[in-house]
């Protein structure tokens, strides 16, 4: 699974330890889960400022999109 985090300064990015601290999400590794799972991220995390091409980049930076 990959968490995505809300941290507490309002970021919202890939919790490669799944330690962050903040409002958490998951999704299924599968390129199918993951791009719904981030055009649910607004929602879900309660946040519409969010970087979709920093999500992007985390999930590259983790070998997963």
């Amino acid at each position: 699974m990959v968490r995505f985090v809300r941290r507490p300064d309002g970021a919202v990015v890939v919790d490669r330890t799944g330690t962050e601290q903040g409002r958490g999400a998951y999704a299924c590794p599968e390129q199918r889960c993951l791009t719904v799972a981030i055009v649910r991220l607004p929602g879900t995390l309660k946040s519409k400022d969010i970087d979709i091409d920093r999500i992007r980049a985390d999930l590259a930076g983790v070998g997963v999109a």
